[in-house]
C-alpha cells in the first residue's frame, strides 16, 4: 500500500471520527440544553389542536398526536408560564392537569374565569376538554364559565394576520408566530430583570409567606409527596408574591418537597439589600437568612 493510499485512508478515518463525535456527543448535548418547548413543530407531528383563551388575554394551544400533547403554541405572553415546563410528550390527561395546576398557582385561572375552548380537527378535543374540566373540578373550581367553538387552522392564520399557501405552511407559520412571542417576552424579561423593586422588611416576610402558602396549597391540591429541587414544574420564581402580581421571588430561590412537606429558600432582591427566608417544612418553621 502506497503512502498516498495511507494518507487517504487516514483522512477518511479522521472524517468518520469527527462526524461520529458530532452525532454521539455534540448533538445529544445540544438537545439536552433545549427546554421542553424549544423543539420545532413540524406538520408530521400535527394531528389536532385545541386552543385555550382564558379571560381574553391568555391565549395558547396544545397540539396533540396519538393521545399525547406534543407541542404548545403560545399566542400571548401571558401564556409564558407554560413555557419549558416539561408538559410536552406526556399523555393528554397528565399534560392538561399540569397546565391547569400551573395556571391556578400563578393566579391566571380562578373560579370565576371565562374559558373559551376551540376545536380544530375534532380528534382529541373531547379528551382535552374532559381532562381540563376534571382538573378544575378537583380544585373545586365550580363556577368557571366555558365557551366552546369550532374553527380551522386557516381561520386561525387569518386571525393572526398570517398568509400561507398550504396547511403545512400554516403550521410552520403558527410555530414561528409562537417563537416570536417567546423571543419578545424573553427580551423584555431580560431588560426588566435589572430593575429591582423597593420593599420593606415587613413586606418581604409577608410576600415570602404568601409564596410558601401557595406552595403548600400546590402540594395539598395535587397530593404531592416528593418533588426534586431541580424539578421544572411550577418554578418558584414564577409564583406571584404580592396581591397585585408585581413582586416575584428572585431566581436564587428554590424549594423541594419531602414527605408532603415544603422546604424552601425564598429571596427578594431590592436596590439596597436582599431579604431572604428559609422554611423547614412548615410556615411557622422559618428563619431569616439562607438555609
Amino acid at each position: 500500500m502506497t503512502e498516498k493510499h495511507l494518507n487517504i485512508i487516514s483522512f477518511i478515518i479522521l472524517i468518520v471520527l469527527i462526524v461520529g463525535g458530532i452525532v454521539f456527543k455534540a448533538i445529544p448535548e445540544y438537545k439536552e440544553s433545549l427546554g421542553s418547548s424549544d423543539s420545532f413543530l413540524t406538520y408530521s407531528k400535527y394531528e389536532d389542536m385545541v386552543e385555550f383563551r382564558i379571560n381574553s388575554n391568555l391565549n395558547f394551544a396544545v397540539v396533540t398526536n396519538n393521545n399525547k400533547v406534543v407541542h404548545i403554541l403560545i399566542y400571548t405572553d401571558k401564556a409564558m408560564s407554560l413555557y419549558n415546563q416539561n408538559i410536552e410528550d406526556q399523555s393528554i390527561t397528565t399534560a392538561i392537569s399540569q397546565i391547569a395546576t400551573i395556571l391556578i398557582e400563578n393566579n391566571q385561572l380562578t373560579d370565576t374565569s371565562i374559558i373559551e375552548l376551540t376545536s380544530y380537527e375534532n380528534i382529541s378535543y373531547k379528551k382535552v376538554k374532559n381532562a381540563f374540566q376534571t382538573a378544575l373540578t378537583n380544585n373545586n373550581f365550580l363556577n368557571v364559565t366555558y365557551r366552546e367553538k369550532s374553527s380551522s387552522i386557516e381561520e386561525k392564520a387569518d386571525a393572526l394576520g398570517i398568509t400561507a399557501s398550504s396547511r403545512e405552511n400554516i403550521i410552520t407559520q403558527l410555530e414561528l408566530y409562537s417563537k416570536n412571542v417567546i423571543s419578545a417576552y424573553d427580551g423584555e424579561k431580560t431588560t426588566s430583570s435589572t430593575t429591582k423593586v423597593s420593599i420593606t422588611e415587613e413586606q418581604s416576610l409577608e410576600y415570602a409567606n404568601n409564596v410558601y402558602q401557595k406552595l403548600q396549597n400546590y402540594v395539598i391540591t395535587n397530593n404531592i409527596g416528593e418533588q426534586d429541587i431541580n424539578s421544572s414544574i411550577l418554578p418558584i420564581s414564577l409564583i406571584p408574591a404580592s396581591p397585585d402580581g408585581n413582586i416575584y421571588p428572585s431566581t436564587s430561590s428554590w424549594y423541594y418537597i419531602t414527605n408532603g412537606k415544603v422546604y424552601a429558600y425564598i429571596a427578594f432582591e431590592t436596590p439596597d439589600t436582599i431579604y431572604d427566608y428559609c422554611y423547614q417544612g412548615a410556615l411557622e418553621e422559618n428563619k431569616k437568612g439562607e438555609c
